[in-house]
């Protein structure tokens, strides 16, 4: 494979699965590539060897998250202060006090308490599937229980769930042709929906710290404005960030493993098939 082969910007790249024969490639060739941006945008490094993430993620001197953010393209003078609120974008030791705070609201017996409750999600979800006798997978699998778990545990009610869903779509989504039938050809656009998504997002955990700020139930958003390490608590500022980063990449990460993990699955029980009828021991 040469390098012209490259192309980790075209989303068809990834639409019959991952291209490991080109990150093969890079990790045996370029580990450290400058791959073209896309249309025009500024190249970026794609760094494949898992030694060199681990000495870049231990090294913040030398490559900070906190100095332009670790967005692909550089964001202006003007949103950098607000993109450093989000836990991604901070350097130590700012970033691990934050963690710390956060830790505080998710002990392992605070998330297993839910446990109960994420089994019912996810009976009721199978449940309208299988009424119906078919479905499709993300759209009525993957996507609503990563979306169902984090409102519950934030406390997000009901009748405001749809909206945070769609919300978080409209996020992550804004160059799928899907979400964003016209994602190719009107970018600028469309990451403006996505800026005015974060927004929303943005305010909607403004409207959780009003509702739990002095409020006696016991969720994840009281835990969180609660939790305290050397006298710091989070800001509101951190708490809104905290929520918009939560919603997305708690739930757009969930979403796509559990999606990759049933393709897997099936492909395994395709190939187990095929072995098992061509050497007639099923």
């Amino acid at each position: 494979m040469s390098v012209p082969d490259i192309d980790l910007n075209d989303l068809d790249t990834f639409e019959a699965g991952i291209p490991h024969e080109q990150f093969r490639w890079l990790r045996n060739e370029a580990p450290v590539y400058r791959h073209p941006g896309a249309g025009g945008d500024e190249d970026y490094w794609c760094i494949t060897k898992h030694a060199d993430h681990k000495h870049i993620s231990k090294n913040p001197l030398i490559f900070s998250s906190e100095e332009k953010a670790t967005l692909m393209r550089d964001p202006s003078a003007e949103s950098l202060p607000m993109l450093r609120q989000i836990m991604l974008n901070m350097d130590p030791p700012r970033h691990r006090i934050y963690r710390a705070i956060i830790n505080k609201a998710f002990t392992p017996r605070t998330v297993a308490d839910i446990s109960q409750r994420v089994d019912r999600m996810i009976e009721r979800i199978i449940n309208r599937v299988c009424e119906r006798g078919e479905c499709d997978f993300v759209d009525d699998l993957a996507a609503p229980l990563p979306m169902q778990v984090i409102c519950e545990m934030v406390g997000v009610p009901e009748e405001d769930r749809r909206a945070i869903y769609e919300l978080g779509n409209r996020m992550v989504g804004f160059d799928d042709p899907e979400l964003n039938p016209d994602g190719a050809t009107a970018q600028p656009e469309n990451e403006g929906d996505m800026a005015g998504a974060s927004a929303e997002m943005f305010l909607y955990g403004a409207k959780l710290k009003e509702r739990y700020q002095n409020s006696s139930e016991d969720n994840r958003a009281t835990a969180l404005l609660r939790a305290e390490v050397d006298g710091e608590r989070l800001t509101d500022m951190e708490f809104y960030s905290f929520f918009l980063i939560l919603a997305i990449a708690g739930n757009e990460t969930t979403r796509t493993v559990t999606s990759n993990g049933m393709i897997q699955l099936i492909r395994h029980i395709l190939t187990s098939a095929i072995g098992c009828s061509r050497t007639r021991r099923c």
